[in-house]
């Protein structure tokens, strides 16, 4: 059964990789079950058999197409600016009025969002970004706004995390 909940896990985790974190709660479940470390030592590791090996697969899948060594096949920058920008609400990402109309350029791309996003990046520095480099520069956009306007952080996370206990669908969970 531990075997069987780490391969769900890995499922969850294919799902929304920002999953990841709860592989915390897992030894910590068998450490209040079980006081004993050295019992819990085996359920642990035959719990995070196939999540190393799934992340490693991940790892490397995601480093060959994107072209450099990462974990996340999205992008996290632009969806950590996404949430932390002035138009953000709290309640789910919200993109600039110039994403939608710039969409045009990348006709039948599921992810066309993120394409535009990329696509900001190299044009305003005029040269071929990484997607590591992208994702710095949408997390730098963030995090300078949030630092500019700690208030207006602080008030949209205390509604998302109103959200996360309330059952709010997220805007992309069709799509996923």
């Amino acid at each position: 059964s531990v075997l069987i909940a780490g391969l769900f896990f890995c499922l969850g985790f294919i799902t929304r990789l920002n999953f990841f974190p709860l592989v915390i709660l897992v030894p910590f479940f068998f450490w209040l079950r079980e006081k004993n470390l050295k019992k819990i030592l085996k359920p642990t590791a035959i719990f995070l058999a196939p999540v190393l090996l799934f992340t490693i697969f991940l790892a490397v899948r995601n480093s060959r197409l994107a072209g450099d060594f990462t974990f996340f096949n999205m992008n996290p920058g632009q969806v950590f600016y996404e949430g932390n920008n002035p138009n953000s609400l709290g309640e789910s990402a919200v993109y600039p009025p110039l994403v939608p109309k710039v969409a045009s350029l990348f006709p039948r791309q599921a992810d066309f969002e993120h394409a535009v996003y990329r696509y900001f990046a190299r044009q305003i520095h005029q040269r071929p970004m990484t997607v590591n480099e992208i994702n710095s520069y949408w997390s730098g956009k963030a995090r300078n706004f949030i630092l500019d306007h700690p208030g207006y952080f602080f008030q949209r996370s205390l509604t998302k995390l109103h959200f996360v206990f309330h059952n709010y669908r997220r805007h992309d969970l069709v799509n996923v």
